[in-house]
């Protein structure tokens, strides 16, 4: 069973360069058991199994989730504040903000006032650092590239650069099913993909 697994994890992962078509068949196949809808549904120590029983835990599931319980503990004036700051960002990020040029310069400033720009101690911390990492990113990025493409395994190609996201999430959930299957705990850490490479 296990040798079938890899097969087809092996011919979907060359299917997805060669044949689109085919490559999507295989993933349906492999995720397909016969049997489109679930059987039974747990929920606080609950279990439903008719199809009735089912979609009433769903309807109560989604109306707690739109309907918040707020507890007497709970700091409303944090929330305010923290809602309010999200707000002031978001209008900054977008450039619905306008901000004088006192306040501009204020929170803006790249260099310390007066000092020599071509000093890099002169600017803030914070952006000679991203700037530091960008180049060193550029220059070791190019040089390992190569390396790691040669010895990179057929079933790691989902987290490579230029290659669909869905390669990552078909093997993150194969991890997670077989670790079920083998009842091992599984943790799975991940980035924002546009940020991962």
């Amino acid at each position: 069973m296990p040798r079938k697994k890899e097969k087809l994890a092996n011919q979907i992962m060359t299917a997805s360069s060669s044949d689109n078509k085919l490559f999507h068949k295989l993933l349906r196949t492999q995720r397909s058991d016969g049997n489109r809808f679930t059987k039974t549904l747990r929920r606080d120590n609950q279990m439903a199994e008719t199809n009735e029983d089912i979609l009433h835990m769903w309807t109560d599931y989604f109306y707690e989730l739109s309907n918040p319980d707020y507890k007497q503990d709970f700091d409303y004036e944090k929330y305010e504040l923290s809602t309010l700051q999200n707000t002031i960002i978001e209008k900054i990020e977008k450039g619905k903000l306008k901000l004088n040029q006192l306040e501009r310069r204020k929170y803006m400033m790249l260099i310390e006032e007066n000092k020599d720009r071509q000093n890099p101690a002169n600017y803030r911390g914070i952006t000679v650092t991203k700037i530091f990492t960008k180049i060193l990113q550029c220059v070791l990025k190019s040089r390992i590239d190569i390396k790691i493409h040669q010895i990179q395994n057929q079933l790691q190609r989902g987290f490579t650069e230029a290659i669909p996201m869905i390669f990552a999430a078909f093997l993150a959930s194969e991890a997670i099913i077989q670790s079920s299957e083998d009842d091992q705990e599984v943790l799975l850490l991940t980035l924002d993909a546009e940020k991962a490479f």
